[in-house]
């Protein structure tokens, strides 16, 4: 496994570990001190949580690769709509329905799409762009 790649892992995991004890004092804050229902609150707490681990990934663990801002921020917006609707459902049921505590819920959730995000974000959302890719197409305008 070439370094870069076990750097980027490591990357990672370290921000992934670092996300995760965020989302876990956000949970804890929302629905212990402010009551906050607690679906609500794993909303909340997973847009906030990403989004953070999104600015370091991009800045950090995919820099060496020639990924544009915006493009990989679409790239992830989409993503994470997909995996928070996702994780939301998988949240209700087994909080709402299944009686799992909403924490253990929260950390099986959040191990489980760990790799599925890394899978994500290393095949799609910070593939590097071709060379055409870059390219800004000029129009002319006949006068």
């Amino acid at each position: 496994m070439p370094t870069t790649h076990i750097k980027r892992m490591v990357l990672f995991a370290v921000f992934g570990v670092s996300g995760f004890f965020l989302s876990i004092g956000i949970m804890y804050l929302f629905v212990s001190i402010t009551v906050m229902n607690q679906t609500a609150a794993y909303i909340l707490q997973t847009i906030i949580a990403v989004s953070v681990n999104y600015l370091l990934n991009w800045r950090f663990t995919w820099n060496d690769r020639r990924v544009g801002f915006w493009r990989s921020a679409c790239r992830f917006s989409l993503s994470r709509i997909v995996m928070i609707a996702l994780n939301t459902v998988l949240f209700a049921v087994l909080v709402d329905y299944c009686g799992v505590h909403y924490q253990i819920a929260n950390i099986g959730l959040m191990m489980l799409f760990t790799v599925v995000n890394y899978i994500v974000s290393h095949t799609w959302l910070f593939a590097e762009q071709r060379a055409e890719e870059c390219a800004t197409p000029t129009k002319t305008i006949a006068g």
